[in-house]
């Protein structure tokens, strides 16, 4: 795989399929990339029909189009019947047998055709002609082809030889054959448009299985480690003990997905005992078959994988596979495939940009909050909210499992999933920052003017009561943030003049602001952990408060203690009293104990746009932060353990051979020297170099010497359109910097293609993402307009910042010197 592929793959949003309640003793499942293939990748057409593996990693894909291969460099061929020899280019399914890097290949009309992976040569099977719908593997090492109108074939990869079992001419089996699964014991099960066929191959026996149960159309088969058959039908997912012939049909809870009681059309299960159920429409949800044996069938543990929960691209799931590196490979109909791995990186997504803020509820439920609606992560559920353009910018959770969601200038609402009704608590016109769910049930809302209070009453009504006695007390009533600490003080963060603790009588107990306390007046989050101490986000570092009765005595962790950036957006705690933050240049995480950093950033997974005061977590030890591209999650101590190891491998590729041989003892001492040493200083580094180089220029490119230390991005060569799609996408952004609407709707919107697809053609033709093209446009253009002399202020405005002070520092960022001071001396 070339490194322009490997670097793409894992820069792909990767995602993860979240625990449920069905999931027993906590059990956790593995993260994925995703990689999205359609017509813009190359495929010959979006209806993708099977997808598999060679012994070189090399994709081979099955379309109503022909045969697509995609090579390591990232390239595409197509097999054809014109142009490499297949009988048919309606493909309806595609196998690879591992022994012989060979694939079997069956279409419509054009029977069976044999393809060499590594040549590419197809050898079309005389006597195989027919529709074909499926192939599965067969347990003496060869494999079964199914066809439509009542024929089986098996195919020997070894010996080339071709046998036939006319089931409908010898037994006259009058139904559409559409499935197949070998039990390794001499039974080869048969899915039919009207049942389960058992042909045993020792006396050639035919019976049907389950008669007056399993009498629907068969979509997919699977035979399970202990030997039972899972069966898809167009009407959900059953399960066959395949000694009594008792059937299961499995329906779901409340308001799950429908995937077991719809359209399964595709069932893939791994030596470990996991099945990928596929439906259309419905997703897909992934079943721990040794976990429902293990509850002797009291339940069915579920995880559910859909557009809405995760970054799959739709619902429509046409067929499921897999390989023996851990991918898993998703068809889909009229949209291409996905391709989901193992992933490599710490951090991953868990939605798309479409829910943005987070909150989790008492029961380790998830929530994502959008514009108009809001979603539980474990099913993708979704719920409106009215009206239209309600955005969800603050979310909290209650004792009782409510949800609470600002939104700018539009009030607050309230939603209960257990009546799934929302409610208007008012507070309208305001800019909301923050809500927080007191420990007594009162709902704290900060607001640009001051603090307000959410009670219920004995009627189940809500009334809201603006504060008045700490208003007065105040001299900055721009509330962003709320806590409450062991003895009852209430610390309310303020945008401009620091943080100010009240007691239990409501009155001063006193007033942090920058010189006293802090190193800056802006205050955007706080929090108490779990020895009482209290956490404060400023803009320029995190604040530990040790001993609350004691608040004006204060620690401060900065870029001079590790930091990488020390703008702090939002601050959580881990299972291990570990301090995590969202900043704007990634996430830090503060071990309070060792007084040590460690800093991630894009490299490790943590994406862009990072929001104030959106984080969650989970008893698991989860950590979830909000950001503009979705919902981003990490297992703290595995984020710290793939730190070390990319510290462990910078180390040992520089060091000479005899420092990375010797016993285990001596790897383990010199991981956390690495740790401790290195990993810190190999961060900032990195971080540092990447938020200088990611400014230069494409398109308009300031004067060599304006940047920064004279460096330069050296973009790969592009062809004449891949230089009018830059051309394209740069006029639509310089024409439209001042306008609000500019943001990554807009611009999928104006170039005609989905977010993902301008993602990776961005990545691919820039090394930039979305955002960082963006604001490298808003920068360069900053500096002409300075240069033509515009001040700062009228430069910020017509590049889009709301914000002065952001557009300060990212002007600082980029050039090394405060738009001020651009092109002095």
């Amino acid at each position: 795989m070339s490194m322009r592929m490997k670097y793409s793959v894992l820069r792909i949003t990767a995602l993860l399929l979240m625990l449920t309640l069905g999931l027993v003793g906590g059990r956790a499942q593995s993260a994925y990339d995703i990689f999205s293939m359609d017509t813009h990748e190359g495929l010959a057409d979006a209806l993708t029909q099977d997808v598999v593996s060679d012994n070189q990693g090399r994709l081979w894909i099955g379309t109503e189009s022909g045969l697509n291969c995609r090579n390591d460099d990232g390239t595409m061929t197509l097999l054809t019947r014109e142009s490499g020899g297949l009988t048919s280019n309606v493909l309806r399914a595609v196998y690879h047998d591992r022994a012989t890097d060979r694939l079997l290949v069956g279409s419509m009309k054009g029977g069976l055709c044999v393809v060499d992976c590594s040549t590419a040569v197809v050898q079309p099977l005389a006597g195989s002609e027919g529709d074909v719908a499926r192939i599965v593997a067969a347990a003496d090492g060869g494999a079964w082809a199914v066809y439509y109108k009542g024929i089986v074939r098996h195919y020997d990869f070894k010996t080339n030889r071709l046998r036939t079992l006319p089931l409908r001419q010898l037994y006259g089996l009058d139904a559409t054959l559409r499935a197949a699964a070998d039990d390794g014991q001499g039974c080869l099960y048969v899915g039919t448009s009207n049942g389960v066929y058992a042909f045993h191959l020792a006396d050639s026996l035919l019976t049907k299985l389950a008669a007056s149960q399993l009498s629907k159309t068969i979509a997919a088969l699977w035979v399970d480690p202990v030997k039972n058959l899972w069966v898809g039908t167009t009407e959900g997912l059953m399960l066959v003990n395949t000694r009594d012939e008792r059937v299961t049909a499995f329906k779901r809870r409340g308001s799950e997905p429908a995937v077991i009681d719809g359209n399964v059309r595709t069932l893939y299960g791994t030596p470990d005992g996991q099945l990928w159920v596929g439906a259309d429409p419905g997703g897909i949800c992934v079943i721990n078959v040794n976990d429902y044996y293990g509850t002797r069938g009291s339940r069915l543990p579920l995880r559910w994988l859909n557009a809405q929960n995760s970054q799959l691209s739709a619902n429509c799931i046409n067929r499921l596979g897999g390989d023996d590196r851990g991918r898993v490979f998703v068809s889909m109909s009229n949209v291409g495939c996905d391709i989901l791995t193992p992933s490599q990186l710490p951090f991953f997504m868990l939605t798309t940009s479409a829910y943005s803020n987070v909150a989790a509820d008492a029961d380790d439920m998830l929530w994502g909050g959008g514009t108009a609606k809001i979603l539980r992560q474990v099913d993708g559920r979704e719920w409106k909210i009215e009206p239209d353009q309600y955005d969800v910018i603050v979310m909290t959770v209650d004792s009782l499992g409510r949800l609470w969601m600002g939104s700018n200038y539009k009030g607050v609402v309230c939603f209960d999933p257990e009546t799934e009704q929302f409610t208007d608590v008012g507070i309208k016109g305001l800019y909301i920052s923050i809500a927080y769910a007191d420990a007594d049930g009162t709902v704290l809302i900060g607001t640009e003017n001051g603090l307000y209070a959410v009670r219920e009453d004995k009627h189940h009504r809500f009334m809201v009561n603006q504060d008045t006695v700490y208003h007065a007390q105040m001299t900055n009533h721009t509330i962003l943030g709320i806590c409450r600490d062991r003895l009852g003080q209430l610390w309310l963060c303020t945008k401009s003049e620091g943080i100010y603790v009240f007691g239990a009588d409501n009155r001063l107990v006193a007033y942090l602001h920058e010189g006293a306390g802090l190193p800056s007046d802006f205050t955007g989050h706080a929090v108490a952990d779990s020895r009482g101490r209290v956490w404060i986000g400023t803009a320029e570092g995190l604040v530990m408060i040790p001993d609350v009765g004691k608040p004006q005595e204060t620690v401060v962790v900065g870029t001079a203690q590790g930091m990488a950036n020390a703008r702090i957006q939002a601050i959580a705690e881990d299972n291990d009293g570990r301090i995590w933050c969202s900043t704007f240049g990634g996430i830090t995480c503060y071990d309070p104990d060792q007084r040590q950093c460690y800093n991630f950033d894009s490299a490790a997974g943590v994406p862009d746009g990072l929001l104030a005061s959106a984080v969650a977590t989970l008893s698991d030890g989860s950590v979830c932060f909000g950001s503009k591209d979705g919902i981003c999650s990490f297992r703290p101590a595995a984020a710290l353990d793939w730190l070390a190891a990319q510290a462990s491998q910078s180390a040992v590729a520089s060091a000479p051979v005899a420092t990375v041989e010797g016993s285990k003892s001596l790897w383990w001492i010199a991981g956390v020297l690495l740790l401790v040493a290195a990993a810190v200083a190999v961060a900032v580094l990195l971080y540092r170099r990447k938020r200088k180089n990611s400014f230069t220029a494409v398109g308009n490119v300031p004067d060599a010497g304006d940047a920064p230390d004279g460096e330069a991005n050296q973009p790969a060569p592009i062809t004449v359109l891949d230089q009018q799609f830059l051309d394209r996408l740069t006029a639509v952004i310089e024409q439209n910097l001042s306008t609000e609407r500019l943001d990554k709707d807009f611009l999928t919107a104006q170039m005609g293609m989905s977010q993902s697809a301008l993602y990776r053609k961005v990545k691919a033709l820039t090394g930039l993402t979305t955002n960082e093209f963006i604001r490298n446009i808003r920068m360069t253009t900053a500096a002409r307009l300075l240069k033509e002399g515009h001040n700062a202020s009228e430069t910020a405005y017509l590049t889009g910042f709301n914000s002065p002070n952001l557009f300060r520092k990212y002007f600082k960022d980029a050039f090394g010197v405060l738009p001020s001071e651009y092109g002095k001396g």
